[in-house]
Formats: structure tokens, C-alpha cells, sequence
């Protein structure tokens, strides 16, 4: 086989092997974004990238269920239960004046009365007693570009807060 065949061999091999190398990567991809429990419809009409729980052997939490987008408010609802109680999450983009004005969020906190703070891989975590819910805590963080409230059936102490705040990872992780 002359020099020039084996080159062409050589370059059709190498093209066939990337060109199959991106079908399996776009089917690996594909699969392992289908596999999060915020359905790709859903995924594909957020404007930012939600947090997710991930359960531990040592903390489980459960997946988001009964997820619903408000698509007029841009706001993702879904719930969890976690060391026997149910929390409500809800999720939108960070509001722009949040970045224009950087007092905005701590002006937030301080209305919806806030306590303890703490800080976890997702971000800083504000637990907040917001007088419409009579002494029921939220849970607020505003991270990566989401602004999050979490509230659960029951104020939780902040070891457990902290335990279930540690399972959050953006979906893109």
C-alpha cells in the first residue's frame, strides 16, 4: 500500500472514530439529563439552573416530587421529604435588582425576619420567621443565580438544616 492510501485510511479512521465517539457522548448526555427528576420540558423552559437534592446513606432526603413550573412567574415548586417531614422548595432567577443593588437580599432577609445563617457547598443559607407564617421557618439561600425558599411542615433545628441544605447540587453537576 502506497504512502498517500495508508494517510486517507488513516484520516477516514480517525473521522469515524470522533464522529462515533460524539453519538455515544450525545447519548450519554442525554440519558443522564433525563435520569434528574425535573423532566426535560421542564428543564428546557427555566431560565437558571435549579437545585437538586442528592441522597446520602447518611442523610437520605427524598428526589423532588409533584414538581410544577409557573411559567407566567418563572418559578419551580416541588417538594421533599426529609428525616420525616415534608418542605415545600421554590426556585426562580435571581431578580435582577439583587445584582444591581447588593443590600436588596439582606433587606429581604431582614424582612422575612431572619436568624441563624450558615454556609454549605450550595451557598449561605438564611433561616428566616416570617410573621405570615407565624413562627415557621424559611429557609433562604441566593446562589449561582437562584434565589431559593424552602419551608418545611415543622421548624427543624439547624443541624438538620445544615444536613439537608449539604445534599443540594446545581442539576448541570
Amino acid at each position: 500500500m502506497n504512502k498517500k492510501l495508508r494517510k486517507r485510511l488513516f484520516l477516514i479512521l480517525i473521522g469515524v472514530i470522533i464522529i462515533a465517539s460524539a453519538i455515544v457522548l450525545v447519548i450519554i448526555y442525554h440519558n443522564h439529563r433525563s435520569n434528574y427528576p425535573i423532566s426535560i420540558s421542564i428543564q428546557k423552559q427555566l431560565n437558571f439552573i435549579p437545585f437538586i437534592t442528592v441522597p446520602t446513606s447518611f442523610d437520605p432526603v427524598s428526589q423532588p416530587y409533584n414538581i410544577n413550573y409557573d411559567k407566567p412567574d418563572q418559578l419551580l415548586v416541588y417538594k421533599l421529604n426529609f428525616e420525616g417531614q415534608s418542605l415545600v422548595v421554590s426556585q426562580q432567577a435571581t431578580p435582577q435588582s439583587f445584582n444591581d443593588i447588593p443590600d436588596v437580599y439582606n433587606q429581604l432577609i431582614i424582612k422575612m425576619r431572619g436568624g441563624t445563617t450558615f454556609s454549605t457547598p450550595a451557598g449561605t443559607v438564611n433561616i428566616t420567621y416570617p410573621k405570615e407564617y407565624n413562627g415557621l421557618q424559611t429557609a433562604v439561600m441566593d446562589s449561582d443565580g437562584v434565589l431559593m425558599f424552602t419551608r418545611p411542615t415543622k421548624n427543624l433545628s439547624t443541624g438538620q438544616w445544615q444536613r439537608l441544605f449539604n445534599q443540594f447540587i446545581t442539576l448541570h453537576e
